[in-house]
């Protein structure tokens, strides 16, 4: 003669059932969504990003450069977040990607040779060398704030 079921073993299998339900439909559900449009995709990723707030210095001479300071990262003021410190490792990366930084580290004898690499880089692109640098990074148009009446207030300049 069968057993019925009692009490908890019915709540359980009834959890257990709830259960699959809930985890095992919707991962189902996930993994039957279409790929993205290519078409759309390859649009997209040719919109250049708006800095849409940007506090530039002015444009340095492009025939001057400047000495190697002893320590060029310096040390970041205590108020700047993680990404803007000296330590942050995605410095070197992009040292790498902009001057060909040959190093992994960022010693301060290494980090002498980025300087002296952007010095190079900054005297290749002349004037057009603010352009190049927001090319690089994918951006098409910077919103600058000025506070020294440089330019006049709410000018788009593409070159910061």
């Amino acid at each position: 003669m069968p057993v019925p079921f009692a009490r908890g073993h019915r709540r359980t299998t009834l959890r257990l059932v709830s259960w699959l339900l809930c985890s095992v439909i919707p991962s189902a559900v996930a993994s039957a969504q279409d790929r993205p449009d290519a078409e759309l995709l390859a649009s997209i990723t040719t919109i250049g990003a708006v800095d849409n707030h940007s506090h530039p210095l002015p444009a340095r001479n492009p025939g001057a450069t400047a000495a190697i300071p002893a320590d060029p990262l310096g040390t970041s003021p205590p108020f700047f977040s993680v990404r803007q410190r000296e330590t942050n490792p995605e410095w070197i990366e992009t040292w790498r990607a902009l001057y060909g930084y040959p190093h992994r580290d960022a010693s301060a004898e290494h980090v002498r040779d980025a300087f002296s690499a952007k010095q190079r880089v900054m005297l290749e692109k002349g004037t057009n060398y603010p352009a190049w640098i927001l090319d690089q990074a994918g951006i098409e148009f910077v919103l600058v704030l000025d506070l020294g009446n440089r330019t006049p207030a709410g000018t788009v300049s593409p070159v910061c």
